[in-house]
């Protein structure tokens, strides 16, 4: 189960005590829903939403965009909802957690009605932050 300080998992209603997973706040490669309907091997419905509390920032030699913590940062994207801890397993092997090239982090997004929630984002780590500055 993903364990991580801040985050409260939600309750299964089909199976009461289990709990659900956040849902993942996704920036980039990932915001294409048939890429990751591909990666996940299942159709996925995403929902537009803005992590609060980041920025997005550009490493020119990693090839593409992350997103660190900043106040008062804002960083458009989309939510997907309903992902299984198989799920996350995917993508944890897709984002190179086990390389320790980035890791889930507990954040918040706003969706389009402006509530906000608990989310998880993958964020670079130390490591991969200080290989591509």
């Amino acid at each position: 189960m993903l364990e991580m300080k801040g985050i409260v998992p939600v309750t299964d209603r089909k199976r009461p005590g289990a709990a659900v997973p956040p849902p993942l706040f996704v920036y980039g490669t990932l915001t294409d829903p048939l890429f990751m309907g591909r990666l996940l091997e299942r159709e996925v419905v995403e929902e537009p939403a803005t992590l609060v509390e980041y920025r997005r920032l550009e490493l020119a030699s990693l090839g593409h965009a992350v997103v660190v913590p900043e106040a008062g940062g804002e960083v458009e994207g989309l939510l997907y909802r309903g992902l299984t801890e198989a799920d996350y397993e995917r993508l944890d092997a897709y984002e190179g957690v086990a390389e320790g090239l980035y890791r889930r982090q507990a954040a918040e997004a706003r969706t389009a009605r402006r509530d906000r929630e608990a989310v998880v984002v993958y964020v670079p780590t130390e490591r991969t932050r200080r290989r591509h500055r």
